[in-house]
């Protein structure tokens, strides 16, 4: 199993040759430093006037600083180009840009990061439905995840690659997936799915090499035939130059002769003797007649030969043929087999998606639950109206909505936790969990308090002060207070919106997120408190970025003002008739493309 794995890794490192070691920098050459100083001048003189040459210089520049190993300014120009792309809407442009950036980061060993900017590509290319840069994009979040030895994805990576490879039948993918897999289980100690993935990395390299002998061969066999068919020719044209040579001569020694004779036979001859000369002239007309013959049982000897050489060709051709069609034979029947295989593989997997999806359906019965448990508060008895637009992605949602009320206050609480599905409805329960027991169990009730106790508890929770998790929550809580009639509000990475006087009002939150990354928090230390009065009636509406990151059938997003431009257009109508204008933007928006994020709308109508 050690030369096999040996062999694996050589074969990795020879396809994706930036996953090796970190390389120097180099010095930039004269014309290099140059061509960076043309590029920028003229991205200068652009400015916004033409994106998609803009963009071109940037890359241009960051490809320069690649060469030379300069990955840290490489990357920074990278970025510029993306941030011209996304003017553009260049989907695809923003993909390989990505791409670009988790090889740079990869190379600098900076595999998180690497990781992060390949999970972006394959969000790309999945949404412009790209099958060949989807695959790669796997491959290439497959290799980093080994390198951070995180196993269990990379496997997942490769697996999603290899499912694509099939249905696009290619061959020489499947082969490097199969080797991959095989290396990856390897290192994550388990050689029994080590060897069966290795044994089908074999059988694929084995059809792929046979494919290559296959083409060598016939190209070897059509020049052989070529070199025969110009070697005939070239000998049958030579033939007939002496044929004409030949007849050329014997028609001037005839004249010579001819005339000669008939010179003689007037000055010299007596009639006898002409007599005699016309019979030895006779003769000799019966001997070239016979050497005419003989010249004509040649031509058909040759022709006989050039007639064997052809049957020899045919018979030769046809042995090729019968090989190659044994080979093929041979060949179908291990792709039935294969086939088979394939198929008998596919009903596995339908058997463990149907338990799969059996799974999350269950899980979705216990998050309805854990909501409608929030939902239990009698909200109409202290607030006019409200709605809620909740919509998920897949079954389950990592978006939720909480609320809590007691005798004068009432705390209002919508989040939009890491990703969607399963992983994002884990994160929404341990979000409900931790706001009860902060909020009922400790009667904390100010909205920055409540977050930054949050916050600390999602750190504890998932032991991110001792690993690297990145998950965590976006939130914005408001509370109100009834017995002094004022309302405090305070959001991580979430803002509120506020209708009151005909007008709509935009309170931002504080830009960092609950649990995750840490930086921006440890700095500030504390979320931005905001008090407002409750004397004149108000509409209130709490929201994740599900709503507005949605994009149309032409790739085109709803973006945040045209979404506070509903908001704004609607606020003034009841508030079934706002659930039910929003809903339908959001369907017609939406059309016949995927749905891109969970969604979550909350609006609130507050009583004087």
């Amino acid at each position: 199993m050690v030369y096999k794995i040996a062999f694996f890794i050589l074969f990795i490192f020879s396809m994706f040759p930036s996953f090796g070691q970190q390389l120097e920098a180099v010095p930039l050459s004269p014309a290099d430093t140059f061509a960076i100083y043309k590029n920028r001048q003229k991205a200068i003189e652009l400015n916004g006037t033409d994106l998609k040459e803009e963009s071109r210089c940037y890359d241009q520049i960051a490809y320069i600083y690649w060469e030379h190993n300069r990955f840290a300014e490489a990357a920074e120009w990278y970025k510029k180009s993306i941030a011209v792309n996304r003017q553009l809407n260049n989907q695809s442009g923003i993909a390989m840009i990505n791409s670009n950036l988790g090889l740079l980061y990869s190379d600098m060993h900076e595999y998180e990061m690497a990781v992060e900017y390949f999970r972006q590509t394959l969000a790309y290319r999945k949404m412009i439905k790209d099958r060949v840069g989807i695959v790669s994009s796997l491959i290439n979040m497959s290799i980093v995840l080994n390198n951070l030895s995180r196993y269990d994805e990379s496997i997942a990576a490769l697996d999603e690659a290899l499912s694509l490879a099939r249905e696009m039948n290619d061959i020489k993918q499947m082969q490097s997936c199969y080797g991959m897999l095989s290396e990856t289980y390897e290192k994550a100690k388990q050689p029994e799915k080590a060897h069966y993935y290795f044994e089908y990395y074999r059988s694929f390299h084995e059809m792929v090499q046979e494919e290559k002998e296959k083409v060598a061969k016939e190209k070897v066999s059509q020049a052989e035939l070529q070199v025969k068919l110009l070697e005939m020719e070239k000998q049958n044209q030579e033939l007939q130059l002496k044929l004409a040579t030949r007849e050329l001569i014997d028609k001037e020694e005839e004249l010579s002769v001819s005339q000669h004779e008939n010179v003689s036979l007037y000055k010299r001859y007596t009639k006898a003797e002409l007599e005699r000369s016309l019979l030895e002239k006779d003769n000799l007309l019966k001997q070239r007649d016979l050497e005419s013959q003989l010249a004509e049982q040649k031509r058909q000897q040759l022709g006989i030969v050039f007639l064997s050489v052809i049957l020899v060709f045919f018979g030769v051709a046809l042995i090729v043929y019968i090989r190659l069609y044994k080979q093929k034979n041979k060949m179908n029947r291990r792709l039935i087999e294969q086939n088979d295989l394939i198929v008998q593989q596919k009903r596995e997997i339908e058997v463990q998606k149907t338990d799969l999806t059996d799974s999350i359906n269950y899980a979705l019965l216990i998050q309805n639950a854990a909501l409608k448990k929030s939902m239990a508060a009698n909200l109409r008895s202290v607030i006019d109206d409200f709605f809620i637009f909740f919509n998920s992605k897949a079954i389950v949602s990592g978006d939720f909505y909480w609320f809590s009320l007691t005798s004068d206050k009432l705390v209002l609480v919508t989040a939009d936790c890491t990703g969607h599905g399963v992983p994002g409805a884990f994160m929404s329960l341990i979000g409900m969990n931790l706001l009860e027991r902060i909020v009922e169990d400790n009667e904390i009730y100010m909205p920055d308090e409540i977050l930054i106790k949050l916050n600390n508890a999602i750190k504890e929770t998932l032991d991110q002060n001792h690993n690297k998790s990145f998950d965590g929550m976006d939130a914005a809580i408001c509370t109100l207070d009834f017995s002094c009639r004022k309302m405090y509000f305070a959001g991580a990475y979430r803002p509120m919106l506020i209708y009151r006087d005909h007008q709509l009002t935009l309170v931002k939150g504080n830009t960092c997120s609950l649990g995750g990354s840490q930086e921006y928090f440890e700095k500030k230390a504390h979320f931005t408190l905001k008090t407002f009065d409750l004397t004149s009636a108000a509409k209130i509406y709490l929201f994740s970025d599900g709503f507005y990151d949605q994009i149309n059938e032409q790739s085109k997003k709803i973006g945040s003002k045209r979404f506070y431009e509903l908001i704004g257009q609607v606020a003034s109508q009841p508030m079934n008739e706002q659930y039910s204008a929003i809903r339908s933007f959001f369907e017609n928006w939406k059309g016949n493309s995927e749905q891109v994020d969970d969604v979550l709308v909350a609006g609130f109508s507050l009583k004087p």
